[in-house]
């Protein structure tokens, strides 16, 4: 029996708490548990446990996981949308945030924005040399998101994940955000013709946002032109970059991770927007390009399914990983009652990066 310590932090005043833990073999354990100095403490069996929640005086909390990055969460209530929120704790000892902009002067027919880029470096750095995590949505990235100026659901807190990794871990990465929330979104993360032929009865709504897409040409202008001076800028371990998205860049991150695999050493894919093509076509892709791949990347695949985006998107990815599998450095987490916005995908980020990268407590 491996048993880990977790705290629940929050200033709320709770008037019950249950956790509720739900064991590989469907087994349902309940605890009562009583708040100390402003947290709750309690252990898991992480051999046994396959996810955990609370009863917050009888309403649901989101899900966790066990094998997670992190120990301490933070229990708030999210006013914009009436509802109890679970974050990553953070004591707020945050590193340097650091924005670049660049211009795509190579790709200028194409893209036609003015890209900002922030970097974030944890203080509890200590090598001369980091990994590098890059992430679509760099709006989204951090502690407090401002998608649109109106994030109702906050950031995926990659800030205080780099904290921890460099903290508990003693795992060096730089954070590089890119900003993707603007009316090209849709195109720059979304592959083009080239690849496949988009499944159009999936977005009938929605075709005017995915006219004329270019990832292919949008992840040349970040390998080429935005990775080069970063690399100018920082010392970066190029044998040791991720990559994350969600939804249309959980996607991106897919595909790059594949496409570009002497680059890329592993991906976090998160609610990706597989089904905005023919399974066959992404299958396909993944096994030509991944052949005569040595450097065995491995790629997290998480989906929730709550509401028909998020079941259309489960089922992709569950029917993509069964056709992939028996690459052991694929993974896979479905978790049923979770939504598709950044409540679940930052903690689904905290068991992903704890498997990409290998770590243990």
């Amino acid at each position: 029996m491996i048993n880990k310590q977790f705290n629940l932090y929050t200033n709320l005043n709770i008037k019950e708490l249950i956790l509720v833990i739900i064991n590989k073999d469907k087994s349902v354990l309940k605890e009562k548990l009583i708040l100390s100095n402003n947290k709750y403490t309690f252990n898991i069996n992480i051999e046994e446990a396959n996810y955990f929640y609370f009863l917050i005086n009888k309403t649901k909390s989101d899900f966790l996981y066990p094998d997670s990055l992190s120990n301490d969460f933070e229990l708030k209530y999210n006013k914009k949308i009436h509802s109890y929120s679970i974050n990553i704790y953070s004591n707020e000892s945050k590193g340097e945030y650091t924005n670049y902009f660049y211009y795509a002067n190579n790709y200028k027919d194409i893209i036609k924005k003015k890209q900002k880029v922030t970097i974030y470096k944890s203080n509890y750095i200590k090598s001369n040399k980091c990994g590098l995590i890059i992430t679509f949505d760099g709006q989204n990235a951090f502690y407090k998101g401002n998608y649109k100026k109106k994030n109702i659901y906050e950031g995926i807190q990659l800030d205080v994940l780099a904290d921890i990794l460099s903290k508990k871990y003693h795992k060096d990465y730089i954070v590089l955000a890119l900003d993707n929330a603007s009316i090209y979104r849709s195109r720059e993360l979304t592959m083009s013709k080239k690849f496949g032929n988009l499944v159009f009865d999936k977005i009938k709504n929605f075709k005017n946002e995915f006219t004329n897409t270019y990832l292919e040409s949008y992840m040349e202008f970040i390998n080429n032109d935005i990775l080069e001076d970063i690399f100018s800028k920082y010392d970066i371990d190029k044998n040791n970059i991720g990559i994350v998205g969600a939804s249309s860049g959980g996607l991106a991150s897919f595909y790059s991770t594949i496409q570009y695999s002497q680059l890329y050493s592993f991906a976090i894919c998160l609610s990706p927007a597989f089904p905005l093509f023919r399974k066959e076509d992404i299958i396909t892709f993944y096994k030509k390009q991944m052949q005569n791949n040595l450097n065995k990347n491995k790629i997290y695949l998480y989906s929730g399914n709550i509401s028909k985006l998020e079941k259309d998107i489960c089922n992709s990815t569950i029917d993509i990983f069964n056709e992939l599998h028996d690459n052991t450095n694929l993974f896979l987490r479905v978790n049923r009652y979770a939504k598709h916005n950044e409540v679940a995908w930052r903690i689904a980020l905290t068991e992903g990066l704890k498997l990409v990268l290998n770590l243990e407590d």
